[in-house]
């Protein structure tokens, strides 16, 4: 008789998102979205941060720095409700496992670049220019255990690519 097989999770070549010879999404609009919704917290919650290493073939290396949203409530949360961030400055998603992830913009005013990463360091998919206060969901296509936010634009500004390695504060 046939037994049963369990189907194998696809290779990083097969599943890898990189970025086309040109954005495939362009920011429209005013930054931060003049309709953002006002914050749901008086206070935020204040997160750990940490750096982050992106390395390259023809660069040394570029060093960013992130809020940590490691907790479920963080991760859900992220950078809703942000007017602003600085430009070396960014979000990591910690999973407690890897899976292929999909992050939605739900009330969050600024467009962003997402870069999901594998457990071993490898940027697996890159989704760039999210469009602000959106519930479509964009995923990484590979598994992922990680996810960087940074400002839209910022992956292709600095050379990043599905590929690539980083160095994450864990």
């Amino acid at each position: 008789p046939a037994s049963p097989h369990k189907q194998s999770p696809p290779k990083l070549a097969e599943c890898m998102k990189p970025l086309g010879e040109k954005a495939n999404r362009v920011v429209i609009g005013a930054v931060p979205n003049p309709d953002c919704p006002a914050d749901d917290l008086e206070t935020p919650p204040l997160l750990a941060r940490g750096k982050v290493t992106f390395f390259s073939d023809t660069e040394n290396k570029k060093l960013v720095s992130v809020e940590i949203a490691k907790e479920d409530a963080h991760r859900q949360r992220g950078l809703m409700f942000r007017k602003s961030m600085p430009e070396e400055e960014g979000m990591l998603f910690i999973f407690e496992d890897s899976r292929p992830l999909s992050f939605w913009m739900h009330n969050t005013c600024i467009p962003l670049d997402m870069i999901f990463v594998a457990p071993d360091g490898t940027i697996v998919g890159i989704e760039e220019n999210t469009p602000t206060l959106s519930d479509d969901t964009f995923s990484s296509g590979c598994d992922a255990r990680f996810v960087i936010e940074m400002n839209a634009g910022w992956a292709r500004k600095n050379g990043v690519q599905a590929g690539q390695r980083v160095k994450l504060p864990l």
